[in-house]
């Protein structure tokens, strides 16, 4: 990691980025549609040159886009570079993180901290080498079934509380 590219990364993004939360629409293959909130950086530019410089410094992290016209005509098109997953945002906010100005460090900061807060808990629950320990209610994973159709694990104690649920409802 060269600390030169980082610090003119850490420039450019202060100029020039946005750390937001972006809502977005899952339709599980189930059918049922969540609504779920995710950590976003991006950079928008006209020309595709310092993005690429940008997606270099940081590592490779995000995905430069484009170019997309824009609404008004005068406009020029413009490129993106795009950051999403919450790991990712996370890795990109620590290695320009003490080049950040304070203005950029508390946006970082309070988007993450939100994010944390309210959704990250149900999205990712403990895991141990790669395997959830817990399921997203919290119940440990030793009492499990495994649908033997789909393979999919499915918590004993929140698979009961469902049907007891659903015989209330009938």
């Amino acid at each position: 990691m060269n600390r030169e590219q980082l610090a003119w990364a850490a420039g450019f993004y202060d100029g020039e980025g946005c750390t937001s939360l972006r809502r977005s629409r899952y339709v599980s293959d189930r059918g049922l549609r969540r609504l779920y909130l995710t950590p976003i950086l991006s950079v928008g530019q006209v020309r595709l040159e310092p993005l690429i410089r940008f997606q270099e410094a940081v590592e490779g992290f995000g995905v430069v886009s484009g170019p997309v016209a824009r609404s008004n005509p005068k406009h020029q098109p413009q490129y993106r570079w795009v950051c999403s997953p919450w790991r990712d945002t996370q890795a990109v906010i620590a290695m320009l993180w003490p080049f950040l100005s304070g203005p950029k460090r508390e946006q970082a900061a309070r988007i993450l901290r939100d994010f944390n807060e309210r959704i990250g808990p149900r999205l990712r629950p403990p895991m141990v080498n790669g395997r959830y320990v817990r399921c997203r209610r919290g119940h440990d994973w030793s009492e499990v079934y495994v649908n033997p159709t789909t393979g999919h694990r499915v918590c004993v104690p929140c698979r009961r509380i469902a049907q007891r649920a659903a015989r209330a409802r009938s």
